[in-house]
């Protein structure tokens, strides 16, 4: 069926209920560009197809998935054979897709295979840590949520060289040490979350004047020490959590 539609540039199936494994045929579909199938129902392996569709700038497989529950899986072909010719790539979300593979080796996949890549949202995915530092060659990325992975391991200073980033959402994910201040003052930065990493530990810099801040998360995180006031010289500031956080006057 989907070799009928063989010149389509743009497929879109999201919100439906197929409650059935992806068909086969995607491979056909060599001309497309933006390919969204989130919350559509689909269930099992992701064939090898998607690696085929080489032309694709959007790809959206994620899903609201809860533990032990259908889910889509990357295992055979694995993640890094999934993208490792998808090089035009400048969205990829896979939330709640089971790829269950240590940072290494998906860090250094998505490094040497996406170097467009401006949204990377890998929610829920079963992925382990750390951070590999080949992450810091994707410069052009604006968008990271990494939340509801147990990544186990300190937030790397590199992210703060992001020149372009607006929205990092790492809540949920086992982070431990120090965060980096220098994070807190990358002036293109809308959104932060970090809730729900107990073990995580840090202090507020003084914040500059033309920071694009406007969500701050860090409920149930291990900071301490008082807000600046210079956070209140944020004129984009709009919420602030810091609910179970010790040592906030």
């Amino acid at each position: 069926m989907l070799s009928t539609f063989r010149f389509l540039q743009s497929l879109n199936l999201s919100f439906n209920s197929f409650s059935t494994a992806l068909p086969v045929g995607f491979a056909n579909l060599t001309d497309l560009i933006s390919l969204n199938l989130s919350s559509a129902g689909f269930t099992g392996q992701i064939p090898n197809d998607f690696s085929k569709l080489t032309k694709l700038v959007s790809l959206d497989l994620s899903a609201l998935s809860f533990p032990g529950g259908p889910a889509l899986k990357l295992e055979k072909p694995n993640f890094a054979t999934l993208v490792q010719n998808l090089t035009h790539l400048t969205e990829l979300l896979l939330d709640g897709v089971n790829i269950s593979a240590h940072g290494n080796d998906w860090c250094k996949a998505l490094s040497s295979s996406l170097p467009n890549l401006k949204v990377l949202s890998m929610s829920n995915c079963y992925l382990s840590g750390p951070l590999d530092a080949s992450l810091a060659k994707l410069q052009s990325l604006s968008i990271i949520r990494f939340s509801g992975n147990n990544l186990s391991a300190p937030v790397p200073e590199f992210l703060a060289n992001y020149s372009k980033l607006t929205a990092l959402q790492l809540s949920s994910c086992q982070l431990n040490g120090i965060f980096p201040q220098a994070i807190f003052q990358v002036p293109t930065l809308e959104i932060l979350d970090l809730s729900s990493n107990d073990f995580l530990q840090g202090s507020f810099p003084e914040l500059h004047q033309n920071l694009s801040l406007r969500t701050l998360m860090l409920s149930s995180t291990n900071f301490s020490g008082t807000l600046p006031q210079s956070i209140g010289e944020l004129e984009k500031l709009s919420r602030i959590e810091l609910a179970e956080a010790p040592d906030k006057d």
